[in-house]
């Protein structure tokens, strides 16, 4: 895998790892997450465990925060 490819998984990890302390600092099931982001439960999970972020689904999720993600790059 190339240095660029691990840099994205990193960056990804850091972003879904995000959001999954969001909706836990939110008090919210995964359940109550998606009656309010119209995002299915198992998606959701994919995200949380770092196994995907659809582009549009992040900012979606980010903006029902109303908080601005970022990442460190080491």
């Amino acid at each position: 895998m190339s240095s660029k490819n691990l840099i994205n998984k990193n960056l990804m990890l850091q972003l879904c790892a995000q959001l999954k302390q969001l909706r836990l600092e939110h008090g919210l099931s995964l359940e109550e997450l998606q009656e309010k982001v119209h995002i299915n439960v198992q998606l959701l999970q994919r995200i949380e465990d770092g196994k995907c972020l659809p582009f549009g689904y992040f900012w979606r999720l980010a903006a029902f925060y109303e908080k601005k993600v970022c990442v460190t790059l080491e």
